[in-house]
């Protein structure tokens, strides 16, 4: 995922939500109790074959948001963009990569236009439900400030795999999740190993398939149903 600052100056950026960004509250639907997360999808960017597979996982991604969250995805058009969604929006599009910036930038950086790449991810609906999370504001369950009592991490990439400090990250008093959508796998990008795999015969972390049972209890804690 990307971070603002560094995203802004050209060079790259990479569960728990970062304590320090905006959310999307702005949207915050009070009579139905429910959070409005406006995204433009870009089809013109994809090919005719591609399409029905792209929609296909943003729906069910949505559905996995209205099954087990307050989170309500919305897709727009530019002219809804411009008369109903004055405050910020998710613009979608494929230039071949898979990121996106973490919260919500409209209120600190005046960015209407939120960017968010699904390329070749467009056909994996959980990377699609990983990067939305990003969009919300919830960073990588591995860069959690407690993770080094469960993981191991090899690399120094600091955008994807360095932990935060404690006092930066919300983690609604969850534990740490090897389950969360938001894990990275086992060797690749950050090059994690478990670290006690004894305790875990048989675990598989960095799934893609659903949402966990902390991951929920994350999102419904930072978006719940009643904004005070």
């Amino acid at each position: 995922f990307f971070t603002p600052q560094e995203k802004l100056t050209n060079d790259m950026l990479t569960k728990g939500v970062d304590a320090t960004i905006a959310k999307w509250y702005q949207y915050y639907d009070m009579k139905n109790q429910i959070y409005k997360i406006p995204i433009i999808v870009n089809s013109d960017d994809y090919q005719e074959w591609q399409l029905p597979i792209l929609w296909s996982s943003l729906l069910w991604t949505r559905r996995q948001y209205q099954l087990y969250t307050n989170i309500k995805i919305i897709f727009i058009d530019p002219t809804q963009a411009e008369k109903t969604f004055k405050q910020g929006y998710i613009n979608l599009f494929n230039r071949g990569n898979c990121w996106s910036y973490v919260g919500n930038l409209y209120p600190q950086y005046d960015m209407k236009s939120q960017e968010m790449d699904v390329g070749w991810c467009y056909r994996y609906r959980g990377s699609i439900l990983h990067e939305t999370l990003h969009a919300l504001g919830f960073v990588h369950e591995h860069m959690r400030y407690d993770r080094d009592k469960y993981i191991n991490v090899g690399s120094s990439d600091s955008a994807n795999c360095a932990a935060f400090r404690e006092g930066s990250l919300d983690v609604s008093g969850t534990a740490y999740d090897l389950d969360s959508i938001l894990h990275y796998p086992v060797g690749t990008g950050c090059k994690i190993s478990l670290k006690n795999p004894e305790k875990y015969p048989g675990k598989k972390i960095g799934q893609r398939e659903r949402l966990s049972k902390l991951d929920i209890k994350e999102i419904n804690t930072i978006y719940p149903k009643e904004l005070l």
